[in-house]
């Protein structure tokens, strides 16, 4: 059974059936994003979003790469209102 008061990016508890022991399962790197009132793990698939660029369905960070176009943005990434962008003046 989940324990998902106890879960984080880099952390999941279970509870053994018999509810004598605990399991938990640790990450060096971040393995699951909050949404919402649960978890997703993460999911590096890349999708068309609305409005054109693609990017994964569920990570971490906001990773997004932009339709494009001369001087566009190549990839732009985002995390706790924080950005930076790469992209190439051809």
């Amino acid at each position: 059974m989940e324990i998902l008061g106890e879960w984080a990016e880099r952390k999941a508890a279970f509870a053994d059936p018999d509810g004598a022991m605990f399991t938990v399962e640790q990450s060096t790197v971040p393995a699951r994003l909050g949404v919402g009132n649960g978890w997703k793990r993460q999911d590096a698939t890349l999708e068309r979003r609305e409005g054109g660029p693609i990017g994964p369905k569920v990570a971490v960070v906001d990773v997004s790469f932009p339709q494009g176009g001369p001087g566009a943005d190549l990839v732009s990434i985002r995390r706790d209102g924080q950005s930076v962008s790469m992209g190439w003046p051809g």
